[in-house]
């Protein structure tokens, strides 16, 4: 009834076929409404071939679908820790008040979802709960209202880690850049408040400092704003547009081979245990965040600075700002070419 209602082409298969008296059964599969069904026996390979023929027919008789609508879509979650002003700005992103904002720190508990059209865009606010510094018990209210913040971040495409300016970096927030990092979500970096500070500071050594003390988050571009003045509030959806777009930013493979090529001649790896790394070929294999496959010589011969050097260099060769780049390794066989 589910795949029904989806309305999608299906294809029904009756696996062990190969079984004594499976025959018997066949018009209970009829029954299902999904037409004849494949009767196959993986494990002898009955039918298997004649499966995949009308799947690969299948294929080409699926209309693509539009996906204008849903390339358009950023979800954004807004994390930071309460009563940095989250709910402040983004009521003036909004251009309206459509979070309640209290002077108590912690007002807003649950995930609130808002969806926000920008030009094409369609941007779909997560406003979060607050994480506190010390943790609660597992009955608190608070302890689930992290739970939901942190599925908040797993489900977006951009976080927005609002901090306030005149804190600075605590703790806490370092476990959020930490989180975020982890989940290879895309960044943006908001020093909240930045008008209490404005006029007492070095902005240069200023943002300095936030970008060493945030050290799990040095690619993310930082904007510093302040929700009551509305200073800066302009640059948050033009930076979020950039970001999404090189968060799903793909490149041609023809490229990336010469790219890796023109790297490793300037750089190349150094000799680990007697050998060297080889890298023989080079693709991107998913974007959001965006994947890299290395085929390789010796996985093992790939050492950490020479990892972080790779993809440093594509981070700054093809502009992924706010950007994680994840490179894996996969073995290939010495006769097989070379990037």
């Amino acid at each position: 009834k589910a795949i029904r209602k989806k309305g999608k082409p299906s294809i029904l298969v009756a696996n062990k076929g190969d079984v004594r008296g499976s025959e018997l059964k066949l018009y209970d599969f009829y029954e299902l409404g999904f037409g004849d069904p494949y009767i196959i026996s993986a494990e002898h390979g009955l039918n298997v071939d004649d499966l995949l023929d009308r799947i690969v027919s299948s294929i080409s008789e699926v209309k693509a679908e539009p996906e204008e609508e849903e390339e358009n879509i950023i979800k954004v979650s807004i994390l930071g820790k309460p009563n940095v002003g989250k709910s402040s700005l983004l009521n003036r992103i909004l251009g309206e008040d459509r979070i309640i904002v209290s002077e108590h720190p912690g007002t807003t508990r649950d995930a609130i979802k808002i969806i926000f059209k920008h030009d094409s865009l369609k941007l779909i606010f997560i406003d979060t709960a607050g994480l506190r510094d010390k943790a609660k018990p597992k009955e608190d209210l608070e302890y689930y209202s992290t739970l939901r913040t942190f599925e908040a971040v797993n489900n977006s495409d951009i976080v927005l880690l609002i901090l306030d300016s005149t804190q600075g970096v605590s703790m806490q927030d370092k476990k959020i850049a930490n989180y975020i990092q982890k989940e290879r979500k895309a960044c943006i970096v908001i020093l909240n408040k930045f008008d209490l500070i404005k006029n007492n500071i070095d902005k240069k050594l200023f943002i300095d400092e936030i970008r060493y003390e945030l050290s799990f988050l040095k690619k993310s571009p930082i904007i510093m704003t302040s929700a009551i003045t509305g200073y800066n509030i302009d640059k948050i959806i033009s930076k979020i547009k950039e970001v999404a777009l090189q968060y799903s930013k793909k490149i041609p493979t023809s490229v990336l081979n010469a790219f890796i090529r023109e790297v490793i001649f300037k750089n190349p790896p150094k000799y680990v245990r007697g050998n060297t790394l080889k890298i023989r070929y080079a693709t991107q294999t998913g974007v959001k965040p965006p994947k890299f496959l290395l085929f390789v010589n010796n996985p093992k011969l790939m050492y950490t600075s020479y990892h972080r050097y790779l993809e440093n260099k594509i981070y700054e060769a093809f502009g992924y700002e706010g950007s994680p780049v994840v490179i894996d390794l996969a073995k290939k066989k010495e006769e097989e070419r070379t990037v």
